[in-house]
């Protein structure tokens, strides 16, 4: 009775062994997740932080690209008032040279 009261004893002491080494299993894998996802998060920071510095050059890049934009206007709006006024120059002295503004 003894004997079967001390294997009973050394099969509940090899479960908690067992069950003590799945934990530390398990701990052992949760900590190797732990340091890959650990890589995945700082790849993701700097990413992020990439982000956020291209973000500031390309609002940059679009202020000047909008200046750029606004003076081209201007230009072609100066070109094409010249070109008008060349335009009607040149039609006054064609009329001028038909002698449409001759009073007789």
């Amino acid at each position: 009775e003894e004997l079967g009261r001390l294997m009973a004893q050394a099969d509940e002491v090899k479960q908690i062994s067992q069950g003590v080494r799945e934990i530390l299993q398990m701990f052992q894998e949760m900590a190797a997740l732990v340091d890959a996802q650990q890589e995945t998060v700082d790849n993701v920071c700097h990413h992020v932080a990439s982000a956020k510095e291209y973000t500031g050059e390309a609002v940059i890049e679009l202020k000047t690209a909008l200046a750029y934009q606004i003076s081209a206007r201007k230009k072609m709006l100066v070109c094409a008032i010249i070109i008008v006024i060349v335009l009607i120059v040149i039609i006054l002295a064609i009329l001028a040279a038909a002698g449409v503004f001759n009073k007789n």
